[in-house]
């Protein structure tokens, strides 16, 4: 993950900084990670000459009765334009593209965003197996294996699989790169006997576009696209919908995909800010009225809020003490939300966490009077709970496209007397059956290991916020 400028044809995206709301550098220096943006570049002049010494009677025949039956639309010449020129896609051209992009094949991506090859989340690509096929494995057979590893007796849902050299091979087809420089590969479980990933599921990520308008230059095209169902014959594009841009490589053997972004009207650093203004805002206005741990729940807005009006006093002002922290975690180039209280005592718990995924924000978490966030130095979170006779920590990082706190381990200790136990979990769940005894010591080794990496940072008050 990093930040970069990625140039696209017609368009100049840049990486977020969101103006005049950053604070606290130390974390985002951290997590900057500079990488170079390839573009790839698919060398078509061979084919396109063979193409133009194609049968001289045989074009002129096929151009006059293309020319006849479609006089009333403009066909766009299918070969690759070398003058640097952009050509407008016909209609029918648009079409094949949108069938395609809505196939099985190629329909991962457009279900995840990405700058460049190497920052393409391959789970969300092969979430529904891309229309790979297995020859040497039958599905009874790869199903029993799994459930053999797993300890199992039945599937929760259904299992996709794919062969090592199958996913290096659609790796290699669809973007020229190898699978071994992809920063975001499958997390699938291997199969050693079988040489196979595999991964169990219960649902799809299946993302229907429509195509708006696309434009090509030589063998590279750029596609705006809107998600959704669009069965309708009679569907209108919506008022503000969100549009994406896909920029990708056009061959007779298929596509390589170069980026696939939110695309919006305004630069995307003006977009992400108004985004982001709304939230700041709407805490303003309720710590500004002192609105109650009930009326802030309903609100979708963080109880914890009104523990500092008590802390404050009657002549104290929260807007004074309550902020907002933004700063990129997880290296995307999109800076996150975090809303929180100043406390010069100790490093509080973040009372709120968002991101931006596809244009609109996202709630990483909220903590609660049982349950408390903290921001590590490394860029990860913990979760410290307290509930009846148990407490756990849990280790989270923010992975994927879709930002979801995903658990590494956790600790959690449980009971009274005999029953009394600390439990470690490697894959952060303390109630998984496979979840290790640990000591009373190593439950607090890992305590203050955790709370030591706790990043302690200043928020902008919320005193000082203008919404424009």
């Amino acid at each position: 993950m990093h930040k970069n400028i990625l140039i696209k044809t017609g368009l100049i995206i840049i990486t977020i900084v969101v103006s005049g709301m950053i604070t606290g550098c130390e974390l985002t220096d951290a997590f900057t990670i500079n990488k170079e943006n390839d573009r790839i570049e698919s060398d078509t002049d061979d084919e396109e000459n063979n193409e133009v010494k194609k049968d001289k009677d045989s074009s002129d025949i096929t151009a006059a009765a293309e020319k006849s039956d479609d006089a009333s639309e403009p066909v766009v010449s299918e070969e690759a334009n070398d003058t640097g020129e952009l050509d407008e896609l016909s209609e029918r051209e648009l079409q094949t593209i949108e069938d395609d992009l809505n196939s099985i094949k190629y329909n991962g991506f457009v279900t995840a965003e990405f700058d460049s090859v190497e920052n393409i989340w391959w789970d969300d690509v092969l979430y529904n197996g891309a229309g790979i096929t297995d020859q040497k494995n039958d599905y009874d057979t790869v199903m029993a294996a799994f459930l053999k590893i797993n300890g199992e007796d039945d599937l929760f849902g259904d299992i996709t699989y794919i062969s090592s050299e199958n996913l290096e091979k659609y790796v290699e087809d669809t973007t020229g790169k190898s699978y071994s420089l992809m920063n975001h590969p499958i997390e699938w479980l291997y199969l050693d006997d079988l040489d196979l990933y595999v991964s169990q599921h219960g649902d799809t990520n299946y993302t229907r576009i429509k195509c708006l308008s696309g434009t090509k230059e030589g063998s590279q095209y750029v596609i705006e696209y809107v998600l959704g169902d669009f069965d309708d014959p009679l569907y209108g594009l919506e008022p503000g919908e969100t549009k994406y841009e896909l920029v990708l490589d056009k061959s007779e053997d298929g596509y390589r995909f170069i980026s696939n972004l939110w695309n919006p009207e305004d630069d995307q650093d003006v977009a992400i800010k108004e985004i982001y203004d709304q939230i700041i805002k709407k805490y303003a206005d309720a710590v500004s009225e002192r609105q109650d741990a009930e009326t802030l729940r309903a609100n979708n807005l963080s109880e914890k809020c009104a523990n500092i009006y008590d802390n404050a006093g009657p002549s104290g002002n929260p807007m004074n003490v309550i902020g907002y922290y933004l700063t990129d975690i997880d290296g995307d180039g999109i800076d996150e939300l975090f809303i929180g209280a100043n406390n010069d005592k100790y490093t509080d718990m973040i009372y709120d966490a968002y991101s931006i995924h596809r244009g609109s924000w996202t709630r990483l978490f909220m903590s609660y009077d049982d349950t408390k966030y903290y921001l590590s130095k490394d860029g990860t979170v913990y979760c410290e709970s307290s509930y009846d006779d148990s407490s756990s920590i849990t280790h989270y990082e923010i992975y994927g496209s879709y930002k979801f706190t995903t658990p590494i381990d956790s600790v959690v200790h449980r009971g009274k007397g005999a029953e009394e136990k600390w439990l470690y979990s490697d894959n952060g769940y303390y109630y998984d059956d496979n979840a290790e005894v640990i000591t009373k010591d190593e439950y607090y080794s890992y305590q203050k290991k955790a709370r030591a990496s706790y990043l302690k940072f200043r928020y902008v008050p919320l005193s000082e916020f203008k919404y424009r």
